[in-house]
């Protein structure tokens, strides 16, 4: 199929002329798509398809956006944090005691009263830096937060920076432990909720998805029910329109055109070359026929050449197959029995009548061999 460009005054493709090629019955179950994949390659729209189309195409939507609600959801549960464990300290390890703000760092909360440890980490300390008198003291946070410090120490330009860890001793600790235990029950408690929080909400989110995909599938498997409906009709009328057709109009090619232009179906090729023949055609009973058409099927280009009656052109290492009409009848020469013609260097080409019981085009093809 062509289309002609009034401006570059050139044809330009469209695709091929081949509406009811591969056309063929269905007998797919019209519950399963993969088996109807034949029947919905192309697509049949009506307004009832173009609505469970709309359906469908809204649905993953909904599906991800349920996804954003539910992960919003489980941020908001109250976070759960693990409760300090208090250290006690070892003893013969270098301490300082300090005053620590417990606002600028609440872990510390369980350490009241602590002292702080100089970690075996630190290659700088020896024991004179407790000899020092330090014009001031800071606290920061350690490598490992919540669990170390750093102590930094000035006195005019010197500057000394220890990794620290608290720790309490004797009753100050045994207080400490017993107010971690409590929180840890608690903590432990708080994690079983939101545990259970976090299912629930996991729950109800499987729950909607589940329906989505539910309507999703009967939604499909609705749409394509009405593909094929919508198909088996348009292919009922095509046999119909198609057995009230004359001979000379069923070997015709046909096309659809769906808006106002100049269009051709025409692709020009050159005659084959190679070779020709005088032909004779005859029929069953060995009488002479004289065709009023003549096409020459050429299988492996996938052409149709429309020849005037005479000499026949054709190339030898192409297979041909001939369709010929006589009074309005259709006659074939098979394209076996075409290529032993004319590999026998024959020119009597035997013609049988195609059956009028053959007004299906599935079986017209079919006789013709494509």
């Amino acid at each position: 199929m062509y289309v002609l460009d009034t401006i570059a005054k050139n044809w330009v493709y469209q695709n091929r002329d081949n509406s009811l090629k591969g056309q063929k019955k269905q007998t797919a179950s019209v519950n399963s798509a993969s088996k109807t994949s034949d029947v919905t390659q192309e697509t049949i729209a009506s307004p009832k398809t173009e609505n469970l189309q709309k359906q469908l195409d809204a649905i993953p939507p909904k599906i991800e956006a349920e996804k954003v609600v539910y992960s919003k959801k489980v941020t908001q549960l109250p976070k759960v944090t693990t409760p300090t464990k208090p250290t006690k300290a070892t003893a013969g390890r270098p301490q300082f005691e300090l005053d620590v703000s417990y606002k600028e760092f609440p872990e510390l909360e369980a350490f009241k009263n602590a002292i702080f440890e100089v970690g075996t980490e630190n290659k700088n300390y020896n024991s004179k830096l407790a000899d020092v008198t330090w014009s001031s003291a800071e606290v920061s946070e350690g490598p490992v937060k919540g669990k170390n410090y750093i102590l930094t120490l000035k006195l005019r330009e010197r500057v000394e920076k220890l990794i620290v860890y608290p720790a309490l001793t004797g009753a100050d600790y045994d207080k400490a432990l017993k107010t971690y235990e409590s929180k840890f029950n608690d903590y432990k408690t708080a994690v079983i909720k939101r545990e259970a929080d976090e299912k629930k909400l996991k729950e109800e989110f499987e729950a909607k998805q589940a329906a989505y995909i539910a309507e999703q599938k009967n939604l499909s498997d609705e749409l394509v029910k009405e593909r094929v409906r919508l198909w088996k009709e348009r292919e009922s009328k095509q046999l119909e329109e198609f057995n009230s057709m004359n001979n000379d109009m069923k070997v015709t090619r046909i096309f659809n055109i769906s808006s106002f232009n100049i269009y051709n179906s025409d692709c020009p090729n050159n005659l084959p070359k190679g070779a020709k023949m005088d032909p004779i055609y005859v029929s069953n009973d060995k009488s002479h026929m004289r065709p009023s058409t003549i096409y020459l099927i050429c299988h492996s280009k996938n052409l149709v050449y429309n020849l005037p009656y005479g000499q026949l052109p054709y190339d030898p290492k192409e297979k041909y197959s001939l369709c010929v009409i006589i009074k309005e009848r259709v006659y074939l020469c098979s394209k076996e029995k075409f290529t032993e013609i004319i590999t026998a260097n024959q020119n009597k080409i035997p013609l049988t009548e195609m059956a009028e019981s053959s007004g299906d085009m599935l079986d017209f093809k079919k006789a013709i061999g494509i």
